[in-house]
């Protein structure tokens, strides 16, 4: 949204499904490779904003409630899981992964009253679009009833835009957690 083209809706709700298919393999004690399909879904609804302006002609417009839904085959993942530490009470593990762009990035909204939709936006495209780098570190701890970890991860792209012409940004995360085991069982 700009001054030049002021937002006219706004989302309401966006539900994402994904369903992964996890096959995974340990050819030593300390190392896993994996392969995950995956298939999305998802809906998302919109609202027009108070006082939007109108359409501009031959330009993709929503009509009441309406909004957007897609679903088919996303990226696919591979990894491996290397396991480096494994004493008494901790574990650290490395997590060399890779996605392989076999989701859709160039779904466009349907076609209404003759004028083409255009690209759906790219936060309901089935995927980057780009091969990428997925590197994770994690490790875990317990003691008694206590546990504990935490992991950092990423996800680089490792080109520069896709088909479509554009390219979704780097990733880096850092998560920590902690529990009780409050029965035995």
């Amino acid at each position: 949204c700009s001054d030049a083209s002021p937002c006219r809706f706004v989302p309401t709700y966006m539900d994402m499904r994904m369903h992964m298919l996890n096959l995974m393999y340990a050819p030593t004690k300390w190392l896993n490779v994996m392969l995950m399909p995956t298939f999305m879904d998802m809906d998302m609804n919109l609202r027009r904003l108070q006082g939007a302006p109108p359409a501009k002609p031959g330009t993709h417009e929503h009509n009441s409630a309406a909004g957007h839904e897609i679903g088919a085959v996303g990226d696919t993942y591979f990894s491996s899981l290397i396991k480096l530490l494994d004493i008494h009470g901790h574990w650290l593990h490395l997590s060399l992964g890779m996605s392989a762009p076999t989701g859709k990035v160039d779904i466009e909204n349907r076609r209404i009253f003759r004028a083409d939709g255009g690209l759906m936006h790219f936060g309901m495209q089935l995927g980057s679009g780009t091969w990428d780098f997925m590197p994770s570190l994690t490790y875990t701890g317990e003691h008694q009833r206590w546990l504990w970890g935490a992991q950092l991860s990423g996800v680089k792209r490792l080109e520069d835009k896709n088909k479509s012409g554009y390219r979704l940004g780097d990733l880096f995360q850092a998560t920590a957690w902690s529990g009780f085991q409050l029965m035995p069982w």
